[in-house]
């Protein structure tokens, strides 16, 4: 369970097994340190991957939009940035290698990237090593992308959702 949630939360940082905590930090905290180490030796022996995050967060519709409108309206007026639309995912494999290797290949695209390596300890303690490309300015701020790459345990498989190229290119390419 713990290597499920360290995968889940190295995607997306709200992605916890518990809804305010996460199942690592409570095992930290009973000081479980058989468990904690068997993760971590399983998380050094299995293969890894980087893999290529990005979203579009769209707006959603204003609450008039929909009684004037109906189900649908693509209006750009009928939008309000501060309503959760629609999010439009990707994820892709970039590498594949040992726990090493992909952290060596993370570290030199940022340098290539002239960007930082986060290392995120508060969302998960064991750490996910991450570079951002395009940060959303405000979590709660819609018609925003984000896009960034992320070690984490290969075998996640590569998706999107349905019309994602279109409105990552058009939600893109205004920021």
């Amino acid at each position: 369970m713990l290597r499920l949630e360290y995968l889940a939360m190295a995607l997306n940082d709200n992605m916890s097994l518990y809804k305010d905590d996460t199942l690592f930090r409570r095992v930290t905290d009973d000081q479980n340190t058989e468990a904690l180490g068997q993760f971590n030796a399983r998380l050094d022996e299995e293969p890894w991957a980087v893999y290529r995050l990005q979203r579009a967060y769209t707006p959603g519709r204003r609450p008039e939009c929909k009684t004037a409108h109906g189900d649908r309206c693509a209006k750009p007026e009928c939008r309000d940035s501060s309503i959760k639309g629609t999010v439009y995912r990707s994820v892709k494999t970039v590498r594949t290698g040992s726990r090493t290797d992909v952290g060596t290949f993370l570290h030199n695209a940022a340098t290539a990237l002239d960007r930082p390596v986060e290392h995120a300890t508060k969302a998960h303690g064991a750490g996910i090593d991450r570079v951002h490309t395009r940060v959303r300015p405000d979590s709660k701020t819609y018609g925003t992308v984000e896009d960034f790459y992320v070690t984490a345990p290969a075998g996640v498989q590569d998706k999107a959702r349905d019309g994602f190229a279109d409105v990552w290119a058009a939600m893109a390419a205004g920021q």
